[in-house]
């Protein structure tokens, strides 16, 4: 029977893999190549409005080079994710992908990708504000593009480098590379040009050479004034209506302001719109027409507010302060003078080069997504998705029905097996039980016979206590007797209990209480003892030294916290557990005592040594009475 059995499962097995390495076999390294070299490239489709299908077609990518063992693709592969990630603002994530892409390095990637690695870094790092690692990654991007004879793409990144440079105030070297960016770029290339035309005339704003920045602005702006896309020239009007405010030029100022203004919220850029109207406000102002200046600026720190443009509010915020000031509304002035001081330390640059290429990057999408090309490319992606996805249900298959013969086989065989040790097991279970009861019974008589022997002794003191005559020589045997005693309750309790290495707390101290209360019956005061004791199962040699300290505390209240009749007389005990620490208050409201002669008694050394065995702590209370505080680590 488990032969047949064994044999239906290897034919089994050899038709299941028969049929994977036919699969395997019709896939080359070259079909695998291309299919992880057509993921990629799908991939790098969808980065543009669809992230989620990019990274899932740059996952399907990485798969295919993975097992093709290809270098250049698997790179690939990586920064396509890392591109979704960083454009989604993952920037850990992204700088992982990035890394993991650069490991192919040695094993030989083109330049090309290279120099977009090399590229994309720094821009994380940019934005991350760590300037120099961006500096590091755009220098290295910069020299594979130049020696690709990558113009256009080494232009935007000595655009980069400038903003860069600009962000440090190092504007001559902003400067330069702004130059270097206009000098490499084709002319055709009208928005490259007005970008760095631009950067420039920002650099000059920053350095107070508003002539300068007058010219720069112009050019970038008369570059794309025939420029029918929309959005294009708000950067550099906006630009215009900031240089010809400071330059006292009122009506061109308020022309291109206006014109900034209708760009800005055509285009739904915020930072534009109050941009426009801060220097509205501006204008205004020069004008005496400080209602419109106080209304464009409340609304320009409207905007700023609600789109978190800190540079905006410190400057709007500047603005409103000495405006109310100079018609005399100080606390209005007041407020927004604050509001500048707080604005002021948390100030950021907003990156204006960015949303160009932004922009850019999107225009360019938009006509690329509508070209027949690019539509077979999707058809061609949701079938061959649908056919691997047909594949994985029939793999599943055959691996389920193997599975389910293989879990019939051994369940077969491990019934009989699992009945015999079922047998097995029983019969050591009852030997164990039979050796587990022995031992707690010899265990047990153990406790039995050590507090009997405990009594023996304790009679015998009794004994000698009463032939003695000398009162200081019976005081010491009762005491000693009184702790015998309280080690002979310990297994005593241990006996009598479930556990036979646990004692109940509660129940112990309450036994040693009464023997104590038996042992100095004839000189005791009337006392009232107080019991507040957690009941909890403590180790039994915890236990031993926890009853010394009781009863040595007792005794020594007992004997000396009363020296004269007392009907108020009490003594309380209170043990709880707390923050995995035993916590014991033995407390009396007598006399007192002496610390210096307290200290040097043999009863005091005796629970400070307890104490110290148990690693705790111990501390006497001298205020009403005395209270014996010990604190004991459990685990």
């Amino acid at each position: 029977m488990y032969l047949m059995r064994i044999i239906l499962l290897i034919t089994l097995l050899r038709v299941s893999a028969l049929a994977v390495s036919g699969q395997n076999d019709t896939l080359s390294r070259d079909s695998l190549i291309q299919r992880a070299r057509y993921y990629n490239q799908l991939s790098a489709d969808f980065g543009y409005d669809a992230l989620d299908s990019s990274l899932f077609y740059a996952r399907k990518a990485q798969f295919y080079a993975r097992k093709s063992a290809s270098a250049q693709q698997s790179a690939l592969a990586h920064f396509n994710q890392a591109y979704v990630y960083h454009v989604q603002g993952r920037f850990g994530l992204a700088l992982t992908q990035y890394d993991s892409a650069l490991y192919h390095e040695p094993m030989g990637l083109d330049s090309l990708l290279l120099s977009r690695i090399w590229n994309n870094l720094g821009a994380v790092y940019n934005v991350s504000d760590n300037y120099p690692k961006a500096l590091d990654y755009y220098q290295k991007s910069l020299t594979y593009k130049l020696l690709l004879g990558n113009v256009s793409s080494a232009a935007t990144t000595y655009n980069n480098l400038g903003i860069i440079k600009y962000k440090q105030e190092k504007f001559d070297e902003a400067l330069r590379y702004y130059s270097e960016a206009i000098q490499i770029t084709d002319d055709q290339d009208v928005r490259g040009l007005s970008r760095a035309y631009g950067n420039m005339g920002l650099v000059y704003i920053s350095t107070e050479l508003y002539d300068s920045a007058l010219k720069y602005y112009d050019l970038s702006y008369q570059l794309l004034a025939n420029d029918e896309s929309p959005c294009v020239t708000m950067y550099a009007t906006n630009g215009l209506a900031d240089v010809y405010q400071r330059l006292g030029h009122l009506e061109k100022a308020e022309q291109f302001a206006l014109v900034s203004l209708d760009d800005g919220k055509n285009c739904s850029d915020t930072s534009i719109v109050s941009g426009a109207l801060i220097a509205l406000g501006l204008i205004s102002k020069e004008r005496g027409q400080f209602k419109q200046a106080e209304n464009y600026w409340t609304d320009a720190y409207a905007i700023a507010e609600d789109q978190k443009l800190i540079s905006n509010l410190q400057m709007i915020s500047e603005y409103l302060a000495q405006l109310y000031k100079s018609l005399g509304r100080l606390d209005e002035a007041l407020y927004y003078k604050e509001q500048q001081f707080i604005y002021r330390d948390s100030l950021f640059n907003s990156d204006l080069a960015s949303k160009v290429t932004r922009l850019e990057m999107e225009y360019d999408f938009s006509r690329k997504k509508d070209s027949l090309s690019y539509q077979f490319e999707r058809e061609r992606a949701s079938l061959d998705t649908e056919l691997e996805k047909q594949a994985l249900i029939q793999n599943v298959g055959l691996i389920i029905l193997i599975l389910a013969l293989l879990t019939i086989v051994f369940f077969a065989r491990s019934y009989q097996l699992k009945k015999k040790s079922n047998q097995l097991l029983k019969e050591k279970n009852q030997l164990v039980s039979q050796s587990l009861n022995e031992k707690e019974f010899l265990i047990g008589e153990i406790h039995h016979r050590v507090k009997n022997n405990l009594q023996i002794v304790s009679s015998l003191l009794n004994i000698q206590e009463r032939l003695i005559v000398d009162k200081q020589a019976k005081s010491v045997l009762k005491d000693t007797k009184s702790r015998v005693i309280s080690m002979a309750l310990v297994h005593d309790n241990l006996k009598r209990g479930e556990a036979v290495t646990f004692v109940n707390s509660q129940a112990y101290l309450e036994d040693l209480l009464t023997s104590v209360q038996a042992t100095f019956s004839s000189q005791l005061n009337p006392i009232d003892f107080k019991l507040d004791i957690e009941a909890n199962e403590i180790p039994s040699d915890l236990a031993v030294h926890l009853g010394l300290i009781v009863n040595e505390a007792i005794t020594n209240a007992i004997k000396y916290a009363f020296p004269q009749q007392n009907t108020q007389a009490a003594i309380t005990i209170s043990l709880h557990k707390h923050d995995h620490c035993l916590v014991l208050h033995i407390t009396d409201n007598g006399v007192g005592f002496d610390f210096d002669q307290s200290s040097e008694s043999y009863g005091f050394k005796l629970m400070r040594t307890l104490t110290d065995s148990m690693e705790g702590k111990l501390e006497l209370i001298n205020g009403q009475g005395t209270t014996v505080k010990i604190i004991i680590p459990i685990i």
